[in-house]
């Protein structure tokens, strides 16, 4: 049901950014492993998988119970992992002295280099760049909003004509305290085309329903221009119960499931 709520029945969307949000009381892990199976069963269908949070073997362990080997996705070239916990990838010894002088104030652009070698090794692959979580990556920027800005302007900018490219990036509501971090979340979402909310429920966690995801698409401005802002009118919003399962997790209706 899930998949018909985001456009996801048939086949994949294209050069689109999809954030998913969620807090402490309900964390969004299971949708980001839940998307990440679905991108990887797609033929020709490529993953950069950015992991700041947790290292590949927590990914691997989860996606194995759902019947997902990301090991073997790995070996066949279809998921490329960057594991950012040991930054290592970040280190200025890996790269060319001219880059590493003129990146010395942002790193992200050293990891933006890598997204591009890795783009035109695989040249024509449906990519989705996978970032777990999006609020962390500051830190590699040193707390420099206006370097994520770029980075993710960058990011998006690797959608063209020729090269198929979405972002799916994953933030939490907790982390956004103070005026600069705001400011950053409100980036987020006018940067995304669709934004899923994982929320607890209003009447606290039940037996059968574990919490509920709010999903909002953006509409073009393609009836009344005046309407809009930023070049969108207000967001549809779809919302769905979801249960998890040792194995897998179930959406639906409200008041539907049995």
């Amino acid at each position: 049901m899930l998949d018909d709520v985001l456009g996801w029945g048939g086949t994949l969307p294209r050069n689109r950014v999809l954030l998913v949000k969620d807090t402490v009381a309900a964390s969004a892990s299971f949708l980001l492993l839940y998307l990440l199976k679905k991108i990887l069963a797609t033929p020709d269908s490529l993953v950069i998988f950015v992991g700041l949070k947790e290292p590949f073997s927590h990914y691997s362990r989860i996606a194995r119970k759902q019947g997902c080997n990301l090991a073997m996705h790995q070996d066949h070239g279809s998921l490329v992992y960057i594991d950012l916990l040991s930054k290592t990838i970040l280190e200025h010894s890996s790269l060319p002295t001219d880059a590493a002088v003129i990146n010395e104030g942002n790193k992200l652009i050293l990891l933006f280099q890598k997204f591009i070698r890795i783009l035109k090794e695989q040249p024509g692959r449906n990519t989705w760049i996978i970032i777990d979580d999006i609020s962390l990556i500051e830190v590699i920027a040193q707390g420099n909003n206006a370097h994520v800005r770029d980075f993710l302007h960058y990011c998006r900018t690797l959608a063209t004509d020729q090269q198929i490219c979405s972002l799916l990036l994953l933030t939490h509501l907790d982390a956004y305290e103070d005026i600069d971090e705001t400011m950053m979340a409100n980036h987020l979402e006018l940067l995304s085309d669709t934004v899923i909310n994982v929320v607890p429920l209003v009447t606290g966690q039940a037996v059968d329903v574990h919490g509920q995801v709010i999903v909002e698409h953006k509409v073009p401005c393609n009836v009344n221009p005046n309407t809009c802002m930023d070049g969108f009118q207000n967001s549809r919003g779809y919302g769905l119960h979801y249960k998890l399962m040792e194995n897998t997790v179930q959406f639906f209706t409200p008041g539907k499931h049995v």
